[in-house]
């Protein structure tokens, strides 16, 4: 999972602070269009709590969104789904360990997570970090079963026609299945890592 930040270096200090362990504060240029023409733009990027035994559930990162006046990276292409931007990522742990991970998340992101039982949301604008332990996983996602814990088992797109998308699933004979939170999704075992879960984009919030 990487991290949106506007700057990485401030927020790794402020990470650091708060005592989560950290590499170097890494540095890439990347083309974007900025009116009709592409630029480069610098990057930085870190990885964060990355050393053996600090999170399990996979690798975390900071990037950082780039300047505002350097427009988007992919311009005027769309994907065929009707993808416009990630919006949720689902993080399954053991129930035993649901709380520790609560305040690690808290901690990473500098904000309180909101408890809406069983889940724990965090509120990130545009987008959000649901923590949901394993007994409940049935309630965001029925009939996913992780092969191990903690795990990313889901994540969530925005659409801008979702019934469209869903006749596009059809047409190409994916299974898809209703979430109680309201999205469509297509299960881990068919999308060859984890759920993909798909909202109509008024709603993405």
């Amino acid at each position: 999972m990487v991290f949106g930040t506007a700057n990485a270096d401030a927020s790794i200090a402020r990470l650091a602070a708060e005592g989560v362990a950290h590499g170097a504060v890494n540095r890439l240029q990347r083309p974007a269009l900025a009116g009709e023409a592409t630029k480069p733009v610098s990057i930085g990027y870190v990885e964060i709590d990355s050393d053996p035994g600090l999170s399990p559930e996979g690798r975390l990162a900071l990037a950082e969104d780039g300047p505002a006046d350097s427009g988007p990276l992919m311009g005027r292409q769309s994907h065929p789904n009707g993808a416009i931007e990630l919006i949720e990522s689902v993080l399954c742990v053991p129930d035993a360990d649901l709380e520790d991970y609560v305040r690690r998340y808290a901690r990473y992101l500098q904000r309180p997570g909101r408890s809406d039982r069983p889940l724990h949301v965090f509120d990130l604008g545009s987008s959000r970090v649901l923590i949901v332990p394993d007994s409940a996983l049935g309630s965001v996602l029925p009939g996913e079963v992780p092969p191990a814990l903690p795990a990313f088992v889901g994540y969530g797109l925005a659409v801008h026609d979702l019934p469209a998308t869903q006749d596009l699933w059809e047409r190409a004979d994916f299974p898809v299945q209703t979430s109680p939170l309201g999205g469509r999704y297509i299960p881990a075992a068919d999308a060859l890592g984890a759920a993909v879960i798909f909202y109509p984009a008024q709603s993405s919030a």
